[in-house]
């Protein structure tokens, strides 16, 4: 009994793993076409500053 306990417990986190890379994936998505949105309503295709802007938030949702 043990044993299946462990075995439903790591099948659960399994599953919590995955739907948490599924949320980043359509947060990452979201956020890269808000920018995308931002960055041709301002004509500033190659601004430095809104790139920049745009990775740091990227890596902060991928770390959280």
């Amino acid at each position: 009994m043990f044993l299946a306990l462990i075995v439903l417990l790591s099948e659960f986190n399994l599953v919590i793993f995955v739907i948490r890379i599924l949320l980043k994936l359509i947060v990452v998505g979201f956020t890269q076409r808000f920018f995308v949105e931002i960055l041709y309503e301002h004509e500033h295709y190659e601004s430095e500053f809104y790139i920049n802007i745009y990775r740091v938030l990227l890596n902060w949702i991928l770390v959280f």
